[in-house]
């Protein structure tokens, strides 16, 4: 019997469908599940397109997709800083550094519409 992987950018299709929730419901952590979604959506689809192991770190998928399209790197690492924001830091906002950028990040409606926009331009780009 195979047994049928999930599809990673899933994530992304449910990170779309929780932005009507966050209308309806004005919940925090909805935002913040949306930006840790974003990311792992576009984190997994890399992963598997460059054949790595599920046990592969976060940093190695960056450096590997960093040799192949910096761009897509770019998107990956602003994803990586919001969602590191939104999954470890309970004040808002806070102050995060990533590998090449800083950003304040608030946990606001704007900013998980902007994950899934980075999100979306870096699965089309993977591609």
């Amino acid at each position: 019997m195979t047994v049928k992987s999930f599809p990673p950018d899933e994530f992304l299709n449910l990170a779309e469908r929780m932005i009507y929730l966050k209308n309806i419901l004005g919940n925090e952590a909805l935002i913040r599940t949306v930006m840790n979604r974003c990311y792992y959506a576009v984190y997994l689809v890399l992963r598997e397109k460059l054949g790595l192991p599920e046990n592969t770190t976060h940093r190695k998928v960056y450096e590997e997709i960093k040799k192949k399209n910096i761009k897509l790197a770019g998107y990956l690492d602003i994803l990586w800083v919001y969602r590191r924001g939104a999954d470890y830091y309970l004040h808002s906002p806070v102050m995060l550094r990533g590998w090449a950028i800083t950003h304040r990040v608030s946990f606001e409606l704007d900013k998980a519409e902007r994950c899934i926009d980075i999100a979306q331009k870096a699965l089309s780009e993977a591609i």
